[in-house]
């Protein structure tokens, strides 16, 4: 056999060798891609894909043998608050801590996946009855609401979790995803921090809701929304002193839609910005021309939500509305919820300052149902303070009476005007005037009526009224 000059072996050894180095990087290469379409890369969990797969293959072998699955949707509850205040690493590590603190209690055929964002998806085959399953869930949530820490900062876990079962709830893979998500919005919508089973009833209330979200952002080019006042009377003489502007929504096949079911959407989307622009004209605007009628010159209460005050150009709007209506800002109060000062508190007393150094009164509505201290009310630059209905409606037993003595004495040492919301019984009215609170509203006086309606009730001549039942006839005549 001839022998091959070295440097001819040796050059064959090199390609020899480059040919399997290729052969092992192209493995390589192919196995990754294979892990990627299959798995997260953040949380190492199946994929969206890799999960639907599991889970069709999961359902095949129970509806062979009849035996249940049940699929859940978990979201993490303050991940949204930590990704937008702390930034994007911090969710990240967040959604890793969980990721892991969920797979140490799947064990042999279940499976947990991630599905994005917050989101974890559960597939947990042969699980028992309902009530077995309820168990599995208080497990997965206590083993995830441990505190969290990261960076030196402590957190406490939620989460909220929605449940479908095979075949009870869906025999589709994609059934089963659909009602096991509307479950977990339903979770989220009473408050988070809990589980819902799917039920039937559920997509009717999730098509109402997409009908009324993909119907709200038209509401307003379409001019669907009115404007209802409701008086507020001075307990001692009687007279109407002002009105709360309160939004209706008139929709053209549902009907009138109460402000509790669109409000929340309208502050998801953002859309209460410019939804709250337009009460705030309107409002002004309507109170301008009925002053320029000669009605007395009345003030204007007007809610805002602490997604529009958290807007930096809400004050300079709102200076800008009371140019273009030409209402005295003296005339108009601003009604802020308890739960904006629980953001960034100081940013808020220094905007309120502005508010009040160009005129405009301010009020903290709903008071004693989120605020939690006494300290940030001390300081902020307020003129008054609104009880919430919840605790007028209890002054009939002797903890509420209590109650609502204690907040009228707090807002009178701080020299706070008292409004009470929800006065309904002469009961609670002669309560109120006992304490000294300063106004009221509710449906003893009147009920939120329309503009023309309000108008009437200005115009007739007793509108001063000395008793209750003056002013029947008045709103009746109207």
């Amino acid at each position: 056999m001839p022998r091959q000059h070295p440097a001819r072996v040796a050059n064959l050894r090199k390609a020899s060798g480059a040919k399997q180095q290729t052969t092992t990087n192209e493995k390589t290469t192919s196995e990754r891609l294979r892990y990627l379409s299959h798995y997260d890369a953040l949380t190492t969990l199946p994929n969206r894909w890799f999960f639907r797969n599991k889970l069709g293959k999961a359902l095949r072998t129970a509806g062979e043998h009849n035996h249940i699955v049940a699929v859940l949707f978990l979201s993490i509850d303050p991940y949204a608050r930590i990704n937008d205040t702390l930034g994007p690493a911090m969710g990240d590590r967040l959604v890793r801590c969980v990721a892991r603190r969920i797979k140490e209690l799947m064990a042999g055929s279940d499976v947990v996946g991630y599905w994005g964002s917050d989101k974890f998806v559960l597939l947990l085959d042969h699980p028992g009855d309902e009530a077995q399953v309820v168990k599995i869930v208080q497990a997965i949530k206590k083993r995830i609401e441990r505190r969290f820490f990261s960076f030196k900062q402590e957190f406490f876990l939620t989460s909220s979790i929605g449940i479908g079962l095979f075949p009870l709830h869906g025999s589709t893979v994609e059934t089963l995803l659909k009602n096991a998500g509307a479950a977990l919005f339903e979770a989220q919508e009473c408050g988070g921090n809990g589980y819902q089973f799917y039920t039937a009833d559920l997509n009717a209330r999730s098509l109402k809701r997409f009908a009324l979200e993909n119907s709200l952002g038209r509401a307003l080019q379409r001019r669907q929304f009115t404007l209802h006042y409701q008086p507020q009377v001075q307990t001692r003489s009687w007279q109407i002193t002002g009105a709360e502007a309160l939004i209706r929504w008139k929709h053209p096949d549902l009907g009138s839609i109460p402000p509790a079911d669109f409000i929340p959407f309208a502050e998801k989307s953002g859309l209460i910005i410019p939804i709250g622009e337009w009460v705030l004209r309107a409002a002004c605007l309507q109170f301008r021309k009925w002053q320029n009628s000669g009605f007395p010159k009345l003030n204007l209460a007007i809610n805002v939500s602490a997604r529009q005050f958290q807007d930096p150009a809400s004050i300079d709007k709102l200076v800008e509305i009371l140019q273009e209506t030409g209402l005295d800002p003296g005339y108009l109060e601003l009604e802020l919820t308890e739960g904006l000062f629980m953001t960034d508190a100081e940013h808020v007393i220094k905007s309120l300052g502005k508010l009040r150094d160009i005129g405009v009164r301010l009020a903290i509505d709903d008071f004693g149902t989120g605020f939690s201290s006494f300290e940030y009310l001390r300081r902020l630059p307020l003129d008054t303070l609104k009880i919430d209905q919840s605790f007028v409606r209890d002054t009939s037993n002797l903890d509420g009476a209590a109650l609502v003595s204690s907040i009228v004495a707090l807002a009178q040492k701080l020299r706070l005007r008292v409004v009470a919301e929800g006065v309904e019984t002469q009961e609670q009215l002669t309560f109120l005037q006992r304490l000294g609170c300063d106004n009221m509203q509710g449906y003893l006086f009147s009920r939120p009526l329309p503009g023309e309606q309000f108008r009437t009730m200005l115009a007739y001549p007793d509108y001063q009224l000395t008793e209750r039942n003056d002013f029947v006839p008045a709103l009746a005549a109207s």
